[in-house]
């Protein structure tokens, strides 16, 4: 059972008649419509109309394809203007009116607007909430190949992958003609004859929160060339850096080694952040960890390098000090004998001063006694003579 009110949400590719259709749902003018390629909706745009017992709002967003900006910036752009969306309905939506024009080939541009719209809104979108809408009734009418054919043949007859999103849409397709007012009534109840066929749930901001992830991996998918095309030159040139200091004194490529961690270390985080959590980026990012961890083994080889040369600095200064120990011992040791050699020679002398005054003493008490021989001699024989 369809609710009374009819909450509609317009999309398509610039110049499929998005404009022309709402006004024919709403049934008068209330949005500028042309048949040119660039978008007259620069903004959400948002209008309400009665019809039987139904309050229908539309609400109509810029066209995909003139966004008037880069394709990376296009998902931006795209989320922006459904969140706009979202704010003029609150309660959210009945149904997705995907616009598509009839008498064009569907091509590789729509292919990738659909892409779009399934990342920002969510891959069940369509099978959920769309209705895909053809422009141009007019045209198909007075076609000549598709004389006498019903639009369902018309529609059953399509290959690739307009056939392809015929399905994802569950068959609810609808051909309006924007020019004949006269069929306004008709197509109207078609097509809510189609979104009564939906699961009478509507389309909310807590979908359109669900597909954050979805729209981020897009946006991130998008960038990954540019992104995988700058982190390669950065990884390239940590690599010639690494090289060109590969012959430096140790203490200044560990220096050198700890900026380039610094480097990688902050390309790691670049690319995360660009990652978004989604890891499409997985491969850039182990690429990135690759050169960190060379980086951190180079550093870990130059510090066990400097260890190693200031244990054996430090092995042969102890060999130094120890020689030095030896030499000091010895030549203690010979100042020792030295001292040692100086006093037996002292002794020795002062043995041979003892030993000559001992001989003179002994020299001088024998004159002494001579003398005294010879005195008591001479007056012995004075005696007898007398």
């Amino acid at each position: 059972m369809v609710s009374r009110d009819l909450n509609l949400l317009l999309l398509g590719k610039t110049g499929n008649g998005k404009s022309a259709t709402a006004n024919t749902i709403l049934g008068f003018k209330a949005f500028d419509s042309t048949s040119s390629t660039t978008s007259v909706t620069s903004n959400v745009q948002s209008q309400r109309a009665t019809f039987n017992d139904h309050v229908i709002q539309v609400v109509e967003i810029p066209g995909l394809a003139d966004t008037r900006s880069k394709v990376d910036d296009a998902m931006g752009i795209v989320s922006g203007n459904l969140a706009l969306a979202l704010q003029q309905s609150p309660e959210g939506f009945h149904a997705v009116l995907l616009v598509q024009r009839y008498g064009t080939r569907f091509t590789e541009e729509d292919s990738t607007s659909v892409a779009l719209l399934k990342k920002a809104l969510g891959e069940r979108f369509v099978r959920e909430f769309c209705i895909l809408v053809f422009t141009c009734g007019d045209i198909f009418e007075m076609d000549p190949e598709e004389s006498g054919k019903c639009f369902k043949d018309w529609c059953s007859e399509q290959v690739g992958e307009l056939s392809q999103l015929m399905q994802d849409c569950g068959g609810r397709v609808v051909l309006f003609d924007n020019r004949d007012k006269r069929k306004q009534g008709t197509k109207l109840n078609e097509l809510i004859s189609l979104i009564g066929e939906l699961q009478c749930i509507r389309y909310t901001g807590i979908d359109f929160d669900d597909a954050k992830n979805s729209r981020e991996r897009y946006i991130v998918e998008l960038n990954m060339p540019s992104i995988r095309e700058n982190t390669n030159t950065e990884i390239l040139k940590i690599n010639q850096r690494i090289a060109s200091i590969s012959t430096s004194p140790l203490h200044e490529r560990l220096q050198d080694l700890k900026v380039l961690l610094s480097t990688a270390q902050s390309l790691a985080s670049s690319v995360d952040q660009q990652d978004k959590g989604t890891g499409v980026l997985s491969k850039i990012k182990k690429s990135v960890e690759a050169v960190h961890q060379r980086i951190h083994a180079d550093m870990q080889a130059v510090q066990r390098q400097m260890e190693e040369e200031e244990r054996i600095r430090l092995h042969n200064a102890a060999l130094e000090i120890e020689r030095a120990l030896q030499a000091l011992k010895l030549k203690e040791l010979e100042d020792a004998a030295m001292r040692a050699e100086a006093a037996r020679l002292e002794e020795e002398r002062q043995a041979r001063e003892r030993f000559a005054e001992v001989q003179q003493q002994a020299a001088q008490a024998a004159l002494a006694a001579s003398m005294v021989y010879q005195q008591r001699r001479r007056s012995n024989d004075d005696c007898r003579i007398l």
